[in-house]
Parts: structure tokens; C-alpha cells; sequence
């Protein structure tokens, strides 16, 4: 287990972070202990008051302890990054949020001549969501080693045709970051990693964050384990995920990125305002690669969650408060979630105020 942070000392010299520090410890213990099965939890936390705090309970493998720092996939969070990228480059004149598909890639897909980057952005586009094809999502766990291409993911969707026309609905949709995945190398000119590493991850000083496939790992990925115990670390191809959720990170650059992407400096603030407008026909839940909700105390947040056979993943941020948290578990018989919102609670109640 580790905290840190630094605040004020409070009266007679006590500083309130350290009770703080150590409620934060004693929850994740406790709700990661109330799971059966192997695996473990990380969790990071950010306040105005106290900085940072990590912490980790459990097992990053049978028999070796979690460690704070340590790095585990966070699937669809990857898409805050993705998303970022493309409100930067419309600000910057590169492209615009209203292009159409077929402005950047040829890919057959029916639509693409309306279904706009906007829509794909905030999953309003009606391109089927290729991980919903069993026996796609079946054949790619038969064959881990396989590299595909975008576009054979792409044909899943071609196959099962649109879900609705462009802009008429609301469906989550893996595929839609495909296809952004497609259109920034077309843009770009670099490879999605590599635009991500340049535009998003070295400017925040994001170290312990990569594009899994694409680039190589500062340090093993702590294993993921699926039912029954079952290593499913490597079960999927990270060409399968790719820029729908091939990312991983461990918690300290999770919660970075969430202030600097919601409250920094990651994009400029017309490029945020664009990524947090929320789009009606998700019942204005879903902006551009982010969601926003309201905690059970009642505090807004926004961010993302991620699945990823062998991982779940939490990050979110408090708008009203500057604070940031981040929870991923190593089990898919674990809920990231669960960890977040027992966190969120000790956070909302115990954190000392900014001096």
C-alpha cells in the first residue's frame, strides 16, 4: 500500500492528509478483499488539498503483491485519448468534426459518404459494434497472435449492416474508434501510437502510458485473469482493441491525464468545449469520447470506463471539486466500478479542503 501528497498542517500541526491517506487504504483493502478469486486493485486519487495518493491491495499475479505503480489495460478509456486527439486537430485546422467518413478512408462501409466524425466521436454514427459478433470476438481469442487490420474489423460491421441511419439514434459502438483510428493515421501521416505518444502522452509526461501493439511497454503489464482463475493477460490480440481500448496505464498517469484533459493544458479549451458536448439522442450522457453522470452523493463527473477480457477500468473526474480518481482491477470477475465509487464516497466525505 502507498499514499502520498503533501497539505497544510491542521490544527496543532496535524496534517489531515495522513488520516485521509489512510481511510483511502483501509476502503480499497476492504472492497478488494471482498472479492473471491485472484487478482488485485490500483486505485489513484487527486485533490486540491492532498495531491496524489496511490494505492494497490490484492495480487498483479499468484503470489506476487500488486504494487501502486503498477501498469494494467484500461480498454475503452483508450477513446478519451482518441477523442482528444481528433477536437485538437479540428482546432488546429486539420480537419473538421463535421467531415465525412469518406473525406479520409474508402473503407464500403454503407453511410460513410454521411456518417460524419462527429457521430463517430459520440457513437450516433449506427456503425455496428463489431465486439458484439461472438464468433468474430471467438475467432480472435482462438488466435492471439494474429495482427489484423483495420479493415478486416471493419467488415464485421459490413457484414451486419448500419443499426440506424447516421444521427438517428444512439448505440456504443467499438467499431466508430476503429475507423477514427483509420482517418488520424490518413491525417496525421504517422501511426495511431505515435500521433497519440506525440499529441497527447509526452506533453503530460505520461510515461507509464502506451498504445499496446504499438509501442513497447516501460515494464510488464501486470496479468489479467478471466474465470476460474484462467490467465487471460494475452487472450486478445491488442490489433483487436486498437484505438477502441489497446491502451494501458497505471492509475498516477490515469488521474494526470483526467486534469489535464478536463482542466489543463492536454487541449486547448475550444477543442474541450467541443469534446464535452453532449449529444441529445444519448440523453445527453455521452460527449466526444467522454460520459458524464452523477455520483451516488451527488457530485458530477465525467470521464470513462473500460473492459477488456482480463481488466476493468475506472477514471473520472469532479469538475466542481478538481478532483481526479482512478480504479483497474486485473479480474474480469472484478468490477473497477465497485472500487471507484467506494473510493469516490471516503473522498466526498474526508477530503480536507484546499488551504
Amino acid at each position: 500500500m502507498a499514499a502520498g501528497g503533501a497539505a497544510e498542517g491542521g490544527a496543532g500541526g496535524e496534517d489531515p492528509c495522513v488520516p485521509f491517506s489512510a481511510s483511502l487504504d483501509a476502503k480499497l483493502v476492504e472492497t478488494n478483499d471482498a472479492v473471491v478469486g485472484p487478482g488485485g486493485t490500483v486505485a489513484a486519487v487527486w485533490t486540491p488539498a492532498c495531491g496524489l495518493w496511490t494505492g494497490a491491495a490484492g495480487e498483479r499475479e499468484i503470489g506476487v503483491a500488486m504494487k501502486p505503480s503498477d501498469i494494467l489495460r484500461v480498454g475503452s478509456i483508450t477513446k478519451t485519448y482518441v477523442a482528444a486527439a481528433f477536437v485538437q486537430l479540428a482546432e488546429d485546422g486539420m480537419l473538421s468534426l463535421d467531415d465525412p467518413l469518406s473525406s479520409f478512408v474508402t473503407t464500403g462501409l454503407p453511410n460513410e459518404d454521411s456518417i460524419t466524425l462527429h457521430q463517430l466521436l459520440n457513437h450516433s454514427a449506427g456503425v455496428f459494434n463489431y465486439t458484439e459478433d461472438s464468433a468474430f470476438v471467438n475467432a480472435a481469442v482462438a488466435n492471439p497472435t494474429k495482427i489484423y487490420e483495420p479493415q478486416e474489423i471493419v467488415d464485421v460491421a459490413i457484414d451486419h449492416g448500419p443499426d440506424f441511419e447516421p444521427g438517428a439514434s444512439w448505440h456504443y459502438s467499438n467499431t466508430g474508434y476503429i475507423l477514427l483510428g483509420m482517418v488520424l493515421e490518413a491525417v496525421t501521416g504517422q501511426g495511431a501510437g505515435e500521433h497519440l505518444r506525440g499529441a497527447m502522452l509526452a506533453p503530460q509526461g505520461l510515461e507509464h502510458t502506451f498504445l499496446d501493439g504499438e509501442e513497447t511497454a516501460p515494464e510488464p503489464i501486470a496479468k489479467g485473469y478471466g474465470p476460474n482463475g484462467v490467465d487471460w493477460t494475452n487472450i486478445l490480440p491488442p490489433s483487436v482493441p486498437w484505438t477502441a481500448g489497446s491502451m494501458a496505464a497505471n492509475t498516477e498517469d490515469l488521474v494526470t491525464w483526467a486534469r489535464a484533459l478536463y482542466q489543463g493544458d492536454a487541449i486547448s479549451p475550444g477543442a474541450r468545449a467541443a469534446m464535452l458536448t453532449f449529444t441529445p439522442v444519448s440523453n445527453n450522457t455521452y460527449g466526444l469520447g467522454v460520459v458524464r453522470g452523477t455520483l451516488p452523493t451527488g457530485q458530477e463527473v465525467m470521464g470513462h470506463g473500460g473492459a477488456i477480457p482480463g481488466y476493468t477500468a475506472s477514471l473520472y473526474y469532479l469538475p466542481n471539486e478538481d478532483i481526479a480518481l482512478a480504479t483497474i482491477v486485473n479480474s474480469s470477475a472484478r468490477d473497477s466500478e465497485e472500487a471507484f465509487l467506494a473510493l469516490a464516497e471516503v473522498v466526498v466525505s474526508q477530503a480536507p479542503s484546499a488551504p
